[in-house]
């Protein structure tokens, strides 16, 4: 819960006030505030971590859209980096192909990697440009395990 703030303003009693809201007020150092906790009311300047958190302005992170994708899974496969503004993204391989072989395999998973691969030049069309590179990926993955999965299964029914 956030903290709410009192001040005495003009000999009256203001409030409550957040601390977003005190930061828009520019505080003088006399100004006496009272929050819950505060045994009696003080000066901003005997409170000074009050003060150090008044003078905080946030500020967020920068924006690596590469590595954004990258580290939340958008992006399993390498690619280069793109400026939408100076060029178009390109259209990732659906693997499509890959996941129709695979049905020779393991029938579940291809399915969904079918499934997977179909979705791809749709959500591309759509624009969902790293939609649709992680949806890519994903198909590729659902093939290479109906793949795997049939291997094993053969070389189990073997033995």
């Amino acid at each position: 819960m956030e903290t709410k703030y009192y001040l005495v303003i003009d000999n009256n009693t203001s409030g409550p006030f957040n601390l977003s809201q005190l930061r828009e007020m520019n505080l003088a150092d006399d100004t006496l505030i009272w929050y819950d906790g505060l045994g009696d009311w003080k000066k901003l300047a005997d409170l000074p971590i009050l003060r150090s958190r008044l003078s905080e302005q946030p500020t967020p992170p920068s924006f690596n859209a590469t590595e954004f994708a990258i580290q939340n899974g958008f992006a399993k496969q390498a690619f280069q980096p793109i400026d939408p503004y100076s060029q178009q993204f390109p259209r990732p391989n659906n693997y499509l192909a890959e996941a129709i072989i695979s049905v020779l395999f393991c029938f579940p998973l291809a399915f969904i990697a079918i499934y997977k691969a179909s979705r791809v030049n749709k959500l591309y069309d759509e624009g969902r440009h790293y939609e649709a590179l992680d949806t890519a990926t994903q198909a590729r993955n659902w093939a290479i395990a109906a793949v795997a999965l049939g291997v094993i299964n053969f070389i189990i029914a073997i033995l």
